[in-house]
């Protein structure tokens, strides 16, 4: 199985920049199996509110272009992006492949003021066999590792943003 790990700039800001940038790494990608986007990969890492105007609502919009691009390019695609679910945010991550999603998993120790935290599952089921996630800080939390102990796990994921340029005022 070709992975490929890809870390994003992050001062590319707004969604459909963010979205046109990603896909045009995974346009250059020689056959990729799956490729792996870190930690709120849509919308760009901010640990601030200012990130709640990128939400998406319920996935949907995640989906339906992580969906677009898995089946232009073959592949399976694991994406980071922020959600707005019943008035929270939430830090979530989502498998898709040519089929539609495989599934989501959502940060549990999200950061405080800006994320909804709680105790979350960790597994997602793919083709390929169960993949374990675990969104940044969560990889380092023993939540995580009692979700997944008795599983039979193909593959651990640990997405992790970068957050942008702290001397850039945007």
């Amino acid at each position: 199985m070709r992975i490929f790990a890809l870390q994003l700039n992050n001062d590319v800001k707004g969604i459909e920049a963010r979205k046109e940038y990603i896909e045009s790494l995974i346009a250059s990608l020689p056959s990729p199996d799956l490729v792996v986007l870190p930690e709120l990969a849509i919308c760009s890492y901010m640990a601030s509110q200012k990130i709640w105007e990128y939400a998406d609502n319920c996935g949907r919009s995640t989906a339906a272009w992580t969906i677009q691009i898995a089946q232009k390019y073959n592949t399976y695609v694991g994406v980071g992006y922020l959600d707005k679910e019943k008035g929270d945010y939430f830090n979530r991550y989502m498998i898709v492949g040519t089929g539609g999603v495989c599934g989501t998993v959502t940060k549990s120790e999200g950061e405080s003021a800006v994320f909804k935290r709680g105790s979350f599952g960790s597994l997602i089921e793919t083709p390929f066999g169960k993949v374990a996630v675990a969104i940044c800080y969560d990889s380092r939390r023993k939540h995580f590792y009692e979700n997944i102990k008795e599983k039979q796990i193909s593959l651990i994921l640990f997405p992790h943003g970068a957050p942008a340029d702290p001397a850039k005022a945007d």
